[in-house]
């Protein structure tokens, strides 16, 4: 290959990367505008409906907490899942080997009276 087709390759591939983090820049940009844009209409039509008398600012703070435990609940029941073991049942195959006579025979070995040496 030549080398000067491996630096406009290069060239190429830095122009594209430069597109695509172009793109990335672009698409965050949107999702905080659009995210905004979401607030501030949530908060006009809180505002809307205290202006009405629908609901007060109390009721809102109130639901709010209220909306924070759910979450926090939600949050823990989760974490709780994530930490708890996982219980395998065993197989067929294992009990049996569990309640093999060689078990009981091992058992048996150790716990058999041991008699001194005579003297």
């Amino acid at each position: 290959m030549q080398e000067g087709t491996i630096i406009n390759g290069f060239k190429s591939l830095e122009q594209r990367l430069g597109q695509v983090i172009q793109f990335i820049q672009n698409f965050t940009q949107s999702v905080r505008l659009d995210s905004t844009s979401k607030e501030i209409r949530l908060l006009a039509l809180q505002r809307l409906l205290i202006k009405k008398n629908n609901i007060t600012e109390a009721e809102m703070t109130e639901m709010s907490g209220e909306i924070i435990k759910e979450m926090q609940k939600q949050a823990e029941e989760e974490a709780a899942k994530a930490a708890a073991p996982a219980i395998v049942p065993a197989t067929p195959e294992q009990t049996a080997q569990v309640a093999s006579t060689q078990t009981v025979e091992v058992v048996k070995e150790a716990v058999a009276p041991v008699t001194p040496p005579q003297a």
